[in-house]
């Protein structure tokens, strides 16, 4: 196996926090999430039927939990530090990654290609305040 390629990827977790403003949370997670992780989504996702009024920046902290909303913003910052290791060989489209936590691994994500059995992706992840950062090497 030959290394593909490199991709890291930052985000600044207010640019998602306005995506989520703008799409709602659910228009924006059923764009960048697969088949599983919206369903393990879901299952962390406050009920968006509860919440009075509209959604704004003013009460988006009250709406989301914590956990809820780095799950959106850890695998927007997988996926696209994913697409930028796996071009110009592969084209993923969102849908095509999907990120879960390795059973044994403590929590440590992996990242699988739905497209390609031939690719094995490396995964790292780190979130501090407003940023997440992750590092994908794709191997194949």
């Amino acid at each position: 196996m030959g290394i593909i390629g490199i991709g890291v990827d930052i985000v600044h977790t207010p640019r998602i926090a306005s995506l989520v403003v703008r799409r709602t949370p659910a228009r924006l997670a059923t764009r960048i999430l697969s088949r599983r992780e919206l369903c393990e989504w879901e299952t962390l996702s406050p009920p968006i039927s509860s919440v009075p009024g509209p959604i704004t920046e003013g009460n988006l902290d009250e709406i989301m939990t914590e956990r809820w909303f780095r799950f959106l913003t850890v695998r927007w910052a997988i996926k696209e530090a994913a697409y930028k290791a796996l071009f110009p060989l592969y084209k993923p489209t969102w849908k095509d990654l999907t990120v879960s936590k390795a059973p044994m691994g403590g929590g440590k994500p992996t990242l699988t290609f739905e497209n390609s059995a031939k690719v094995e992706l490396h995964v790292s992840v780190s979130h501090d305040g407003e940023y997440t950062i992750a590092n994908v090497l794709a191997e194949g």
